[in-house]
């Protein structure tokens, strides 16, 4: 990712805890830090122009805090694009917590606050806004995460086709440049990329556990491996590992410094809920959550689409149908699949198990196996409006 100078506003009328927070953000790259030494309400007429100007504002709460929602008000109509970040005593109560974010504030943290802490939430919230480790402005990938609704569904089988179909070497994407892919699998206990597309499987996860680092580009660069088609895996390990053993910043890292290299990222998610998803979530482009219409399925699904949009409001959540042909009129149990997860159906990945078990054992793509098949020119399709709604060129701004 390109390291671009960002600002951020430290607002606190305390000398010591001012000082103390500016010491911690300077460590950051690519950072600007202003104090101003003072309330939010005593703002006036600077919180707008903070507003407009900054990437980040974070202020100190006051007792107060319907004075400090008069504020935040001020600033959410001055329309600006900065971030809101609160930090509060340790007596603060749920009440104002929930009155402060729904005025805007992305969160709040108690003042006494970690370095560390610190650190992972101003990364969190600067993510995709030009803050990023230092490094060459290479490109700004796009991250597409692919989830499951219940084991079983073909999420991993259009995780990798879909990177195929993305790389662009084949059938339908001839009259398109090759884009640089690459597949990550993040499933710690049960990841089967690397079988899908005849790659070993990878012990660098479980490396960046048993040695509590974030992962370099030397790092990145030897645990990648190219596929003959061109794509490139980060593989699960073969082993079994506590989901809950790698760090939110790790993740974070490591998708930041990919999609620095790669036109496009497919990362290939876990059903678990674990903590450092978060990161991944907030890099995202766009979610695919495959699913069917059981009701049961249909179920998971909303719990799931409910999770993920916590972690991250604004991302794009699109819910593809597997293994069931697109109707040409949808059947009742159809639409009130769509009206309770609240979506369209726009793809729909037919049913073949004989050319994806074929694909699957040989670890090749489904292109390489029949390319003709109705699942292969589904993905494709998912492919094709991915790359249309990306606009021309590998480089194209991500959309909503």
């Amino acid at each position: 990712m390109a390291l671009t100078s960002k600002s951020i506003v430290l607002v606190a009328k305390d000398e010591a805890l001012s000082a103390s927070l500016s010491k911690m953000l300077s460590e950051l790259p690519g950072v600007s830090v202003e104090q101003c030494a003072a309330t939010m309400s005593e703002l006036n007429g600077q919180a707008q122009k903070m507003a407009l100007a900054s990437d980040l504002i974070i202020f100190r709460t006051q007792d107060d805090t319907d004075e400090d929602l008069k504020a935040l008000k001020v600033i959410q109509q001055a329309g600006g694009t900065a971030r809101l970040l609160a930090l509060s005593g340790e007596d603060v109560t749920l009440s104002n917590i929930r009155k402060l974010t729904n005025a805007g504030v992305a969160e709040v943290l108690p003042e006494s606050v970690s370095a560390e802490e610190l650190d992972d939430q101003v990364r969190k919230l600067t993510i995709g806004r030009g803050l990023a480790i230092a490094g060459p402005a290479i490109r700004q990938g796009k991250v597409i995460t692919v989830a499951k609704a219940r084991g079983g569904i073909g999420a991993t089988t259009l995780a990798v086709n879909l990177a195929d179909q993305l790389r662009g070497q084949k059938g339908l994407f001839r009259r398109h440049d090759p884009h640089d892919v690459v597949v990550v699998d993040l499933d710690l206990q049960f990841g089967t990329v690397a079988g899908f597309l005849d790659v070993e499987p990878s012990q660098a996860l479980i490396q960046m556990v048993k040695e509590d680092t974030d992962p370099d580009e030397t790092f990145i660069q030897q645990a990648l491996q190219e596929t003959s088609t061109g794509i490139f895996v980060f593989a699960a390990p073969l082993g079994f590992a506590p989901l809950n053993a790698l760090r939110p910043h790790q993740i974070q890292v490591l998708i930041e410094r990919l999609r620095s290299r790669f036109d496009y990222v497919i990362v290939d998610l876990p059903r678990a809920m674990v903590e450092w998803i978060s990161p991944v979530l907030d890099a995202s482009d766009r979610m695919y959550l495959v699913a069917d219409t059981s009701v049961p399925c249909i179920q998971q699904a909303r719990r799931l689409i409910d999770f993920y949009r916590e972690e991250n409001l604004s991302l794009p959540i699109e819910v593809i149908i597997s293994q069931e042909k697109k109707p040409i009129v949808m059947n009742r149990h159809h639409v009130e699949a769509a009206k309770a997860l609240e979506r369209k159906f726009r793809h729909w990945l037919p049913y073949d198990r004989r050319t994806a078990s074929e694909a699957a054992d040989r670890g090749r793509p489904l292109s390489a196996i029949s390319s003709r098949s109705g699942l292969c020119k589904a993905i494709g399709r998912v492919a094709f409006d991915l790359i249309a709604e990306a606009g021309a060129g590998k480089s194209a701004a991500t959309t909503n």
